[in-house]
């Protein structure tokens, strides 16, 4: 009843009743408004990706690759690959048993970063050309990853993937547009321009807030033109 509540508030109140940050600019031309904003945080200093959570499921996939990968191949054979193309979500096709969910938290845990950014490279291999297949995400590299796993830390990813396995098409959904950062934080940014939080965001960003403390925001953007 909440989020059915809160998903018919304007965008300010959600953020307020929420404890959002919100942040507002101006710009023209707003065509694709999550790549203008990307740009305009990568001139205040922030690297990014525009991959709406994405980062964080190809990392605990990449921690858990090498029991996944297993798994899949006698499962599926030589076209596991196209069943394990990007995201720990795969692991829901497994049909295993329960114990699995645990014993891929214990390799989240146990998983240097250098195998982890191993695992990635091959999972990137996996792919074609700039963009990962079937969702994009658009400017995700190992340097990134290097990075956000680094900023976040163990603890919170495992903590991301308590939750997430509680209902993980629930969870998958509703992350914020970009994951950036710079030195010494990762930020989660929803860009809006006349839109509001949809009911998957209003679900999933403030539980994942709650369970690993990450820092999200909201970014809207607005047309110059309008103003005049």
């Amino acid at each position: 009843g909440f989020v059915q509540a809160l998903s018919c508030c304007s965008l300010k109140k959600q953020c307020k009743l929420l404890g959002l940050p919100i942040k507002m600019s101006e710009a023209r031309n707003i065509q694709k408004p999550e790549l203008l904003a990307l740009e305009l945080l990568t001139r205040e200093g922030y690297t990014g990706c525009f991959i709406e959570g994405g980062i964080v499921f190809v990392i605990l996939y990449a921690l858990c690759f090498e029991r996944l990968l297993k798994i899949g191949e006698c499962k599926w054979g030589p076209s596991v690959r196209s069943m394990m193309y990007s995201s720990i979500m795969c692991y829901q096709f497994m049909e295993e048993p329960p114990e699995l969910e645990s014993q891929l938290l214990g390799e989240i845990a146990a998983t240097s970063k250098e195998r982890m950014l191993k695992n990635y490279e091959i999972l990137r291999s996996w792919q074609s050309g700039e963009t990962w297949w079937p969702n994009g995400y658009i400017g995700l590299t190992r340097e990134l990853i290097d990075r956000v796993y680094s900023l976040l830390g163990v603890a919170a990813l495992i903590e991301i993937a308590k939750l997430f396995f509680t209902d993980p098409f629930a969870y998958i959904k509703g992350w914020p547009d970009l994951t950036v950062c710079n030195s010494t934080s990762v930020r989660f940014i929803e860009v809006k321009t006349t839109d509001r939080l949809h009911q998957s965001q209003l679900i999933t960003i403030p539980a994942m807030v709650q369970a690993a403390s990450i820092d999200v925001s909201i970014f809207q953007l607005s047309d110059s033109r309008d103003a005049g």
